[in-house]
């Protein structure tokens, strides 16, 4: 055989196996999923390859546009390679935009490409409300606001920021609130007295960040006044992070209006209804001390106390006596023990001791707190009364038994406040603490 001859066997040989791959690599066979969960800026698709056209698949996802027909040129999104259904996670899409997708698959014959869908981002409006603040304190407020969707896309956050100066963002101070979508209330805390804030309601999707309308309020001063229904006005004071009424309580009614029922003949160990009256009935001592009240007074769920105020608890008590000795308050200066009575005591009123340390040992040196406790005597469970001049007792909200009550005590020749417990038929003072 000659050399040309060779050479046409060979090339007929070439052909012939340059036919059979054609025939056995051919392009996969495969559909694209219909479009679902599509936000303003992203979506979920993906694709089926029936047929991987006799070679492996080497890479499979979906491809989308603007434009019909997408390719692996445009925006693309690789997935594990394989056969069978896979999920694909669009992202990064612009809002209110249609786009065209297609689920892919590349082979050795090439890349190929299922049916073509469509979508359109939503638009990612938000309606947000910011209402004005309630029960606005020194160091508090509740704040008010309403997160709603157009067109139902995803909301990512939803919070409160809020600054000193107009104009605030998340770059400033912010809280995120979980599941507070549609209308909602949420608390401030340790804002600063008599400082103005200002407070949107904002909420973030794939739009962006959208703000509500702005607000502003101002908090409460540190040492004020606060009106009682019964139109009696008190100082408070702040001392460390709690807020006190500088004088007892004289109202004669409740929140609501409801007076509260005023004893001055029946008081005895029997009564378990309301009570209340001036020392000794003495209209003069009321407003000088305040008034009394039983137990049943103070627990009545129509609340003795103004709005935003309420009776001390126990451990209210105890918060106001340990700040009391860490920030030095103690007559002698000292850190330890509960030397803190004359710091709390009135400069005014209190019988005289010679007992060093004592709240009747040199008035003068008394009242350091402003708290300005006066000795207004107490009214016996069986109806007498005692004490004025040479003690005051307040109040808790810790019922101990059924017949006890955590109550708290001042007396002229002590250093260190009483604490102890008492029938609910005495007759004691009240002093309230901010909300």
């Amino acid at each position: 055989m000659n050399l040309k001859k060779k050479n046409l066997i060979f090339g007929v040989v070439l052909l012939v196996f340059g036919c059979q791959k054609e025939e056995i690599y051919q392009k996969a066979v495969l559909t694209t999923a219909i479009v679902n969960s599509v936000t303003e800026s992203d979506a979920l698709s993906g694709g089926d390859i029936t047929n991987v056209g006799g070679s492996l698949i080497s890479e499979r996802g979906v491809c989308w546009s603007t434009s019909h027909n997408p390719t692996i040129a445009d925006s693309k999104i690789a997935n594990a390679s394989g056969t069978g259904t896979f999920v694909s996670h669009i992202t990064k899409l612009i809002v209110n935009t249609t786009y065209y997708v297609r689920a892919y698959a590349i082979n050795k014959s090439g890349e190929c490409y299922g049916d073509e869908r469509t979508f359109t981002t939503l638009n990612g409006i938000i309606n947000i409300k910011t209402s004005n603040p309630s029960n606005i304190s020194i160091r508090k407020a509740t704040l008010s606001g309403e997160v709603s969707l157009i067109d139902g896309s995803t909301i990512s956050e939803i919070g409160i920021c809020w600054n000193t100066t107009p104009g605030p963002t998340t770059m400033n101070e912010k809280v995120s609130l979980v599941n507070k979508k549609g209308s909602f209330t949420y608390e401030l805390v340790e804002l600063s007295p008599s400082t103005k804030y200002f407070v949107k309601v904002f909420a973030k999707n794939g739009n962006g960040t959208t703000y509500g309308n702005e607000i502003s309020f101002t908090t409460l001063p540190a040492n004020g006044t606060v009106k009682d229904i019964d139109g009696n006005i008190y100082n408070y004071i702040t001392i460390g992070a709690q807020t006190w009424m500088a004088e007892n309580l004289k109202t004669t009614k409740y929140q609501n209006g409801d007076p509260i029922t005023e004893n001055t003949s029946t008081w005895n160990e029997n009564l378990t209804t309301e009570a209340q009256c001036a020392y000794n009935n003495d209209i003069a001592n009321a407003a000088k001390y305040g008034r009394l009240y039983n137990w049943y007074a103070v627990a009545d769920s129509r609340k003795i106390a103004p709005i935003g105020w309420h009776v001390p608890s126990v451990e209210e008590w105890v918060n106001l006596q340990n700040y009391l000795v860490e920030n030095g308050y103690n007559y002698d200066g000292t850190f330890s023990g509960q030397k803190i009575a004359k710091s709390l005591a009135a400069k005014t009123d209190w019988e005289t001791t010679t007992i060093v340390g004592a709240i009747g040992n040199d008035l003068s040196e008394n009242n350091k707190t402003g708290f300005n406790a006066l000795p207004g005597g107490i009214r016996q469970f069986y109806g007498s009364f005692s004490n004025l001049g040479s003690a005051g007792c307040w109040w808790s909200t810790g019922v101990i038994y059924d017949k006890l009550v955590s109550v708290w005590a001042l007396g002229y020749d002590g250093s260190a406040p009483g604490g102890g417990t008492s029938f609910k038929e005495y007759g004691f003072s009240i002093r309230c603490i901010m909300d």
